[in-house]
């Protein structure tokens, strides 16, 4: 795990007057949470570019994290040995103390309560605590069969929240579920843009069909067996059409022992962006999350939607994206919340309209990579802050 903090300067000033006021982010990162890593590199290089003083402080237990591109301010320091996962004693009292002897005065985490201790430690804080909501915690923690970790935060939600000043949600869906007495907004995720003039994907001709995954790892709820079995009808229907899929990040070939998988696929493993941009080049269209039915939730904002965005490689989605209209944007193509099989069909006619619909594309592409760019959404951030 890890554990990233962010201290911020002149921007104080802007939000809070005159008074200058220290702001940190601290999250707990397991070592394999390359993609949430990537996320909070891209909001300090965003936030670099307004105030090169904001310094971003990454904690890590064992190894150093690896990033493929390092903010230049971000700042690296090993957590002592007796530091634990999140909830546990150690990790509560060491965040609190920390931030009391740094004399931060608002933090923003994604730190959850699993056990009294978040409520014991955090009630000796001297800072004002917002906390960022990424799903609905019960719902994902029944999906993976964590029965255990999904009765502890229901059993101590209510008293964790007596210790939170103000929660960010990045859906709509999720800030219901998480709605108290205090502050609540919706922030959906943002994204770092890729250096490209133009979009980064191949205009589909008919004959053959090329998709590309981005994922930082394997959960269920991004629907991929859905897919596979999709893919495998379109074989058979279709055999004059060559499929290929390539799929970026750690899911192996091992992960889907139990069910038989499309023809064409490669498992490349983890890939820099250069490496990305060079698979999407050659792809027709990306895949997003088709299994969110499986936590009972209808709206999302994945990591993998907006890194497709940045690219300019339309995708398939199977959710409501506040930042998408899908009666409009070509870029996203919005299929069913549920576990039924993709109609190859329908796919190929919006990647035809694409084909002929280039200059709508390209101009869409530029709206969404605006509607989505991090200085916008670290911006609403700090105001947030502002109310708290």
């Amino acid at each position: 795990m890890c554990l990233i903090c962010s201290r911020f300067s002149d921007w104080g000033h802007l939000f809070w007057g005159m008074e200058m006021k220290k702001i940190a982010f601290l999250y707990l990162l397991p070592q394999d949470m390359s993609g949430l890593l990537n996320k909070i590199n891209s909001q300090a290089e965003a936030v670099y570019g307004l105030d090169k003083d904001i310094e971003f402080i990454i904690f890590y237990e064992s190894e150093k994290p690896v990033v493929n591109s390092i903010s230049p301010n971000f700042i690296f320091e090993k957590l002592p040995k007796h530091v634990f996962k999140t909830g546990f004693f150690f990790t509560t009292r060491y965040i609190v103390n920390y931030v009391n002897q740094k004399n931060y005065d608002l933090i923003f985490s994604r730190i959850y309560g699993f056990s009294p201790f978040f409520f014991f430690f955090f009630k000796k804080r001297k800072f004002k605590f917002i906390v960022e909501y990424h799903t609905k915690i019960v719902n994902e923690y029944f999906a993976l069969g964590r029965y255990d970790l999904a009765l502890a935060y229901w059993t101590f939600k209510k008293l964790s929240d007596l210790v939170i000043d103000g929660k960010i949600c990045v859906t709509n869906e999720i800030a219901k579920i998480e709605s108290f007495n205090k502050p609540v907004i919706t922030i959906s995720n943002g994204f770092k843009h890729k250096k490209l003039d133009l979009p980064a994907f191949k205009y589909f001709k008919g004959s053959s069909l090329r998709i590309l995954m981005v994922c930082s790892k394997l959960q269920p709820w991004h629907g991929i067996e859905r897919f596979f079995e999709s893919v495998r009808i379109w074989e058979v229907n279709n055999p004059y059409l060559s499929i290929k899929i390539d799929i970026v990040g750690e899911i192996f070939k091992n992960n889907f022992d139990r069910i038989k998988l499309p023809k064409y696929i490669v498992f490349h493993g983890s890939k820099n962006d250069n490496e990305i941009i060079e698979l999407a080049k050659n792809a027709n269209m990306g895949l997003s999350t088709l299994g969110l039915f499986l936590k009972n939730m209808d709206e999302a904002c994945p990591l993998k939607s907006r890194e497709y965005i940045s690219l300019g490689l339309p995708f398939i989605y199977g959710y409501k994206d506040q930042d998408i209209k899908s009666a409009s944007d070509l870029l996203g193509f919005n299929v069913p919340n549920n576990n039924s099989l993709l109609i190859l069909d329908d796919i190929m006619e919006w990647l035809h309209k694409i084909d002929i619909s280039r200059d709508q594309y390209f101009l869409n592409w530029l709206e969404l990579r605006k509607r989505i760019s991090w200085e916008s959404k670290m911006q609403q951030f700090l105001r947030f802050a502002d109310e708290i």
